[in-house]
């Protein structure tokens, strides 16, 4: 409507100043001068008119260009919706995430920290980890479970440990520790104080008691080596396993390594036999 009259008022402007405004039948009896005169009056009428024109369409309040405003305004609010909304959607997987991975047992294999009263079996436990558990390679799980015997600490600068230093390592199967590989290492473990060590002592060397027909006749000869007031360590060693020594060591040192990581082991079982529940 608002172009339609201000064409209108143009084509008029056009005609007065061509000299057209009077009846089709009028002659041109103006001069130049009035003319001008005429047109300038009708043009001011027409900005008036088109003033007038442009306020009566124009809402209160708006302003030259708000229809473009307007228009406009619906897709900046959308852009601004839009990427809040994608901001929302990340913060809330985000946080789903961590709620699902909050509480979660997280199972990485962990060495067993010793937390008991003996000053060498924090030593003992990193010399197995390094020498006699590395022959051994299913199990993600290495828990040593060592029999000491004796321990003869006359001399700082060789400290003798006698037993069996026993080698288990497990798969963890939901809580319950499955032991797929270790072995029994019968022996003597000489360590020395050092400084440097983190533990305050450093194993020096071992020595084997041998596998098979030869295994009786080294025992007597490594286990000879204690002191008289250690006893018969070879007996010792055969009546350890009949009196649940060996099972009750294992089962103590699983229950340490339990409490120690930041997932839940409830048993644990030799292939073939059934879980044994740690608690009991």
């Amino acid at each position: 409507m608002k172009k339609m009259n201000v064409a209108i008022l143009a084509f008029a402007l056009c005609l007065a100043l061509a000299g057209c405004t009077g009846s089709p039948k009028q002659e041109e009896t103006l001069s130049e001068s009035e003319q001008q005169a005429i047109g300038e009056s009708l043009a001011a009428e027409i900005d008036q008119m088109v003033g007038d024109i442009t306020a009566a369409e124009t809402p209160e309040g708006s302003e030259e260009g708000s229809e473009t405003a307007e228009t406009e305004a619906p897709d900046t609010d959308y852009e601004t919706d839009a990427e809040e909304g994608d901001t929302a959607a990340a913060g809330a997987e985000a946080e789903s995430i961590s709620n699902s991975l909050s509480g979660m047992d997280i199972a990485v294999p962990l060495p067993l920290m010793y937390t008991g009263e003996d000053p060498y079996m924090q030593t003992v436990f990193d010399w197995m980890e390094k020498e006699p558990a590395t022959w051994y390679e299913d199990g993600a799980y290495f828990i040593p479970a060592p029999v000491i015997f004796y321990t003869d600490e006359s001399d700082p600068a060789d400290i003798r440990i006698f037993g069996d230093f026993q080698v288990f390592k497990y798969d963890l199967e939901g809580e319950n520790l499955l032991c797929k590989s270790g072995g029994s290492h019968p022996g003597l473990l000489h360590l020395k104080k050092s400084e440097e060590a983190g533990t305050g002592y450093e194993a020096v060397s071992f020595e084997a008691v041998a596998d098979g027909s030869d295994m009786d006749e080294s025992m007597k000869e490594i286990f000879g080596k204690a002191p008289a007031e250690a006893g018969d360590l070879t007996a010792l060693f055969s009546t350890a396993h009949d009196d649940g020594t060996y099972e009750n060591v294992r089962k103590e040192y699983i229950k340490m390594y339990a409490d120690q990581v930041p997932f839940t082991i409830t048993s644990y079982q030799d292939e073939g036999w059934d879980p044994v529940m740690i608690d009991d």
